[in-house]
């Protein structure tokens, strides 16, 4: 089981401020659960998968 509770993550834009790519993510994915991660480009796919 994979579980993932309230993880927020965020970069400063080119003046310092945060860009948040997401905030408060949960997720519960369970053994033999098949799950695809969809989205635009820079919406912080590649980011979570990083983090995992």
């Amino acid at each position: 089981m994979l579980q993932i509770k309230n993880l927020s993550k965020s970069f400063p834009n080119p003046y310092g401020e945060p860009n948040t790519i997401f905030e408060n993510l949960s997720i519960d994915i369970e053994d033999g659960e098949f799950v695809s991660i969809i989205g635009s480009n820079g919406t912080g796919k590649s980011t979570l998968l990083n983090i995992i």
